[in-house]
């Protein structure tokens, strides 16, 4: 489990939250030959979401804000650490 800090702006207010989550590994697949077809690669999906605010408390953020949390997590997460 991996638990980042993340701020998101709604109206005037900023709004501190701690983001816990996982990473599904990173299978990188095989290769394709004249015998067989190969495997596509698979994982790096974000798994085991959870969004605390300021109180502690489950945070509900909106499609966007999910959207702009989700895009930080994949930009900043280290997947050689898993």
């Amino acid at each position: 489990m991996t638990t980042i800090s993340y701020t998101i702006t709604r109206g005037d207010d900023d709004i501190e939250l701690e983001i816990d989550y996982t990473v599904a590994p990173i299978d990188p697949g095989t290769p394709a030959s004249l015998s067989y077809p190969g495997d596509p690669p698979s994982g790096g999906e974000i798994e085991d979401l959870f969004i605390a605010g300021p109180d502690g408390a489950e945070f509900t953020p909106t499609a966007d804000e999910l959207q702009q949390i989700e895009a930080y997590i994949y930009e900043t997460h280290d997947y050689y650490e898993d």
